[in-house]
Formats: C-alpha cells, structure tokens, sequence
C-alpha cells in the first residue's frame, strides 16, 4: 500500500513528535503539532480568489462543516490554545484544524 505523499508526511511528523514528547516531558515540555487545512490568505487574491467561500465552491459536497477554506486567525487560535496552561494536559497531540475536510 502506498500512502499519499500527505499522509507519509503526517506520519512523519508524529512519529517525531512522540519521540520528542517522550524525551522532554522530564523537563515538563509539551510537544504537540498543528495541521491546517485550506487557509484563505491575501496570498490568494494574486489567482483572483477574492473571499474564503469562494475557495470552498469547489468542496461543495465534500466537508461535513460549511464548504469555505479557513481563515489564519482559525489556526492562530489553535497555536494559542496551545500556548496557554489550559493545553497543560496535553502532548503529543495532533490538532487537526481543517473544518472537517481531512475525515471524508
């Protein structure tokens, strides 16, 4: 079986991630890995993508949440959960944040 290149990336990461949760958690470190999925940036209206809903007509049928790509401000919150003492009980976790996308 030959997994998509994002899948052996995936894989790659938290297999690195575990071991590198493993060798810091004596020093009370946290490693945990973000995954975002489609990012509706400024960086789009070069191609003439003008709005996150417009990114996600093509997805239509696709995600189980409401066909439009994220927003950076959806993956800021996610580094910022992580930062604060309310993630204190988590590592080596993977915060998949891609409205869904990733499951179907």
């Amino acid at each position: 079986m030959v997994l998509p290149r994002t899948a052996r990336q995936r894989a790659a990461c938290a297999l690195l991630q575990g071991t590198t949760a493993v060798n810091f958690a004596k020093d009370n470190i946290r490693v945990n890995a973000v995954f975002p999925g489609d990012i509706f940036t400024s960086a789009a209206k070069k191609f003439g993508i003008t709005s996150a809903e417009q990114v996600g007509k093509v997805f239509v049928d696709t995600p189980p949440l409401p066909p439009h790509a994220g927003e950076a401000c959806d993956i800021a919150y996610a580094y910022l959960y992580l930062a604060f003492d309310e993630s204190k009980f988590l590592t080596s976790e993977e915060l998949i944040v891609d409205g869904g996308w990733s499951i179907k």
